[in-house]
C-alpha cells in the first residue's frame, strides 16, 4: 500500500467513525471528547515505572495524526510529558497538503506544575511556528513554592489555567474533569482528543460512568506482548454503580499495517 493510501486510509476511517460527534450531546457545556490510546495485545500502554515502548506502526500513527489534525485541543497528563516528552503535533501527513494542517491547542492535565521547563512542548514552538504552546490546567492547591513557577512558564509561552478550590478534588487537589472541560469550552474548545496517559485514560472512563463525557474511544492494538511489568490503562480503574464491565455499543474495526485499531461508542 502506498504512503497516499494509508494517509487516505486514515481520512476515510475517521469519517466512517466520526457521526459519533454529530449525534446529540447531552452535555453541550463541554467539548466532545475523542479518548485514545495504544496498548499491546496484553493490555499494556507502557512499560516497566511507566517507561515509554513503541507499539503503533506506521499505519496505525498516520492514523493517530490525522485525529491529532481534526481536533481543536489535544489533552494528556503531566506524568505522560515527564516519562515521554511528546511533542502533540501533527507531523505525518500527505505529501503536498502541509499548509492546510493544523495542529490542535496542546493541554496539559498538571495539578502541581511539574512540567518541565525545557519539554518540548514548550521549547518545540521556538523554532515551529505551526506547533502552539501548551495550555497547563493546575489545581488551586499547587504549593506556594510552585506557584512561584507560573510567571515563568508563561514567559516560556505558556498560558497556565489555574482552577479554583470549589473545582478542584478535596482530597488530592486535582482540578476535576468536568470543570476542567467546562473552562476549554469558553476557550473555544468544541472537540478533544485525549492521549494519556493512565491516570488521566481512567479518570475520563470513571466520570464518563457518571454522566457519559466521552464521545468515541478509539484503541490501537499493536501485536506484541510486554508482560506483567507493564502498565494498563486501567490498572487502577474500579467500575462502581453495580457495574462490572463497561460495554462498549457500536464497535468498529480496521486493520492498519499489523495493528488493529477499535473505534466505539464508550
Amino acid at each position: 500500500m502506498t504512503n497516499v493510501n494509508k494517509y487516505l486510509k486514515a481520512k476515510e476511517f475517521w469519517s466512517r467513525i466520526s457521526y459519533i460527534h454529530n449525534t446529540d450531546n447531552s452535555l453541550p457545556e463541554i467539548p466532545k471528547i475523542t479518548l485514545t490510546f495504544a496498548q499491546s495485545i496484553d493490555g499494556k500502554i507502557s512499560g516497566k515505572n511507566s517507561s515509554q515502548i513503541l507499539l503503533s506502526g506506521q499505519d496505525s500513527m498516520i492514523l493517530t495524526h490525522h485525529l491529532r489534525s481534526v481536533h481543536d485541543g489535544i489533552m494528556v497528563g503531566v506524568g505522560t510529558v515527564i516519562n515521554d516528552n511528546p511533542k502533540l503535533n501533527v507531523r505525518l501527513f500527505e505529501p503536498g497538503t502541509e499548509k492546510n494542517i493544523q495542529n490542535p491547542q496542546p493541554i496539559v492535565l498538571d495539578s502541581k506544575l511539574r512540567i518541565p521547563e525545557n519539554c518540548a512542548l514548550i521549547t518545540l514552538p521556538k523554532t515551529n511556528k505551526l506547533s502552539k504552546y501548551p495550555w497547563i490546567v493546575c489545581g488551586h492547591a499547587a504549593d506556594t513554592s510552585k506557584i512561584k513557577e507560573e510567571p515563568i512558564l508563561e514567559e516560556l509561552g505558556a498560558t497556565v489555567i489555574k482552577m479554583e478550590k470549589p473545582e478542584c478534588c478535596l482530597s488530592t487537589g486535582r482540578p476535576l474533569i468536568k470543570h476542567v472541560l467546562n473552562e476549554l469550552k469558553k476557550r473555544g474548545m468544541d472537540n478533544i482528543m485525549v492521549e494519556g496517559g493512565s491516570n488521566v485514560i481512567q479518570e475520563f472512563i470513571r466520570k464518563h460512568i457518571e454522566e457519559r463525557i466521552v464521545n468515541v474511544l478509539v484503541v490501537t492494538i499493536a501485536p506484541v506482548i510486554v508482560g506483567g511489568d507493564g502498565l494498563g490503562a486501567t490498572d487502577s480503574l474500579s467500575l462502581k454503580g453495580g457495574l462490572n464491565c463497561l460495554k462498549l455499543k457500536n464497535v468498529d474495526y480496521e486493520r492498519f499495517g499489523d495493528d488493529i485499531v477499535m473505534a466505539s461508542e464508550l
